[in-house]
């Protein structure tokens, strides 16, 4: 009698634990597809700042003290709040379900605050009028380069597996934009 009570709860164990596995799991396709919609919601803000970058660099630099107010009053708040949003994606714990789009997603996140801390010294350079400021800011967003093509390849190999064609403009817009104003100024 024992043996047959312990095999049954051994068995509504197992039952449980499988039903709550099942019940939790979800397919890496299912995962990238939430995430690739989560990073469409927030996409905007980064074009925002690159369109604002690239007006006060390059071609269009006009001075130190246009770019510094630009760094400082706008492209920094708006990024700053931007690489917020990125870094939410995966909070809750449970958002990102799968290590494939957790990897993707974190490499993202580890390029965008790189590009942050970009942003930052640049600004610093400026203020200092500092030119070892300046090259430190350009090898973090080397640095940040770097990581957004590990994030592509990482996509790349997402995408040809799982497909999602609809949602390609969303990683290759960001990617576009990453590496679209490499030493502008």
């Amino acid at each position: 009698m024992v043996k047959k009570i312990t095999l049954i709860v051994l068995l509504l164990i197992i039952t449980n634990s499988v039903t709550y596995f099942l019940s939790n799991s979800v397919s890496v396709k299912e995962d990238y597809r939430n995430y690739l919609k989560m990073r469409s919601l927030i996409s905007v803000p980064e074009e925002e700042v690159m369109t604002l970058f690239e007006s006060v660099t390059g071609d269009n630099y006009q001075n130190d003290n246009i770019l510094y107010d630009t760094l400082t009053q706008e492209i920094i708040p708006k990024y700053r709040r931007y690489s917020g949003f990125i870094s939410l994606i995966a909070y809750p714990a449970d958002t990102i379900k799968t290590e494939k789009v957790e990897s993707l997603h974190d490499t993202y996140n580890i390029a965008v605050l790189d590009k942050l801390n970009f942003f930052l010294l640049l600004r610093d350079s400026i203020k200092e009028q500092d030119e070892e400021v300046k090259k430190q800011a350009y090898e973090i967003l080397k640095k940040s380069e770097e990581l957004m093509e590990k994030h592509d390849e990482l996509f790349k190999n997402l995408n040809d597996k799982y497909g999602l064609p609809e949602l390609d403009h969303i990683i290759y817009l960001n990617s576009e934009l990453s590496s679209s104003y490499s030493q502008n100024y």
